[in-house]
């Protein structure tokens, strides 16, 4: 039976990510959603919301429709987001489009994005200070994580949307032209 069915609209490819009684993930349609993890859909929510949605824009009068259950916070960046997110000491990392993004979850104000040369769909890593992310445009980024600074990138000759993994300073990573990297 299914405890909690939380609608989008849009395709998720982000896997979901737990953290301190809550679920984020990411849409397709640039959407960061966080839920409440002990939540359960109210009876028949998905099937009368529609019908009610459209009753109180025909007549304002009517009480508005409540949140989806389970609803803790949205953040829209009306840009595509597929990675699955990264916390870090209530900081949020994620590829955002053409862009790796810090996101504060007390606030969900953006603390700084980092431009890279294509799309991220690259999920990124954090070893020490540094968040790894891979792009389209064929690099490997390490960028500070207090500032979105660059520290370094390594470009692999072909699209990098595998996630990098960092074992004892080592950071691993797959490319589109079939090769794995071991970058110190």
């Amino acid at each position: 039976m299914c405890r909690l069915r939380y609608n989008t609209s849009y395709t998720v490819y982000s896997s979901a990510l737990v953290d301190d009684g809550a679920v984020y993930f990411t849409s397709t349609n640039g959407v960061v959603f966080a839920v409440d993890q002990m939540a359960r859909t109210k009876f028949r929510e998905h099937e009368i919301r529609p019908y009610w949605s459209q009753a109180w824009a025909m007549m304002p009068w009517l009480p508005q429709p409540p949140e989806q259950s389970g609803k803790l916070w949205v953040k829209s960046f009306r840009r595509a987001n597929t990675t699955t997110p990264l916390i870090d000491n209530g900081i949020m990392y994620l590829g955002s489009d053409k862009y790796i993004v810090a996101l504060d979850l007390a606030t969900q104000e953006v603390l700084w994005e980092f431009a890279t040369g294509g799309v991220v769909r690259s999920s990124p890593a954090k070893a020490g200070s540094v968040i790894y992310a891979g792009s389209d445009d064929g690099n490997l980024y390490a960028v500070n994580a207090a500032d979105g600074t660059l520290r370094w990138s390594y470009d692999t000759g072909a699209r990098v949307t595998s996630s990098p993994a960092v074992v004892d300073g080592v950071v691993y990573v797959g490319s589109d032209n079939g090769k794995v990297y071991a970058i110190e």
